[in-house]
């Protein structure tokens, strides 16, 4: 049976390494005190986008950056915590912007292959997308499982409550350049902080296939 429900990505607000350009990957920086103003601004766009729709649980990166976002935005909703969901290690590149990274002949290999070498001594994107992505195929069946179990059955196949992410840039670039229907690359999925994308998650339990179609993009 193919099953159904919204799905919310949302990229958590600034940091201070987000505001300064840089690779912020797997260093655990809080948000700005203006983005948490930004954020509480916010309440009022994601209830909307969320209206008709309940609200459970929210799949959160273990990062503190997505954490907060999610506590300003959601402070009733019980956060869970996908460790797989955490951005990209950025190796030797972490916590640098363009002015210091440019000149350096690692950082020039890198930029001429378009974004798909390793950042060195770190991921690389194929590697990144595949951890977000296994663990993302392996929530969304426990979702729908627990969905069933919860409601006992789905009428028409959808299920009541909102799928709903908050994490990186990165994170929502992996899962949508996979499983989105409408055919992107990676980084044609960039996403500025404090947006979203909505969308409608589908599941079939009987093969596993897992589609994202409708994604809109909300600034």
């Amino acid at each position: 049976m193919k099953l159904m429900t919204t799905i919310v990505l949302i990229r958590h607000g600034m940091t201070q390494a987000n505001k300064e350009k840089r690779y912020i990957g797997v260093t655990d920086e809080p948000l700005l005190e203006e983005s948490v103003h930004a954020l509480v601004r916010e309440r009022e766009k994601y209830a909307e986008i969320l209206q008709r729709n309940t609200l459970k649980n929210c799949y959160v990166s273990p990062l503190l950056r997505c954490r907060q976002t999610a506590d300003v935005l959601f402070p009733d909703v019980s956060q869970i915590i996908i460790e797989d969901f955490r951005e990209c290690n950025f190796g030797l590149f972490e916590n640098k912007n363009y002015e210091e990274l440019n000149g350096n002949p690692a950082y020039q290999r890198f930029i001429d292959s378009n974004g798909q070498t390793a950042f060195p001594e770190g991921e690389d994107q194929a590697g990144f997308c595949a951890r977000v992505n296994r663990a993302f195929e392996a929530l969304v069946k426990d979702y729908f499982y627990a969905q069933i179990n919860r409601h006992k059955a789905l009428t028409n196949g959808k299920a009541q409550d909102v799928f709903l992410v908050v994490a990186h840039g990165g994170t929502i670039m992996a899962i949508l350049s996979q499983y989105a229907d409408e055919k992107k690359t990676f980084y044609d999925w960039q996403l500025s902080n404090n947006a979203s994308y909505k969308g409608t998650l589908f599941f079939d339990d009987e093969t596993g296939e897992i589609e994202i179609t409708n994604v809109k993009k909300n600034e």
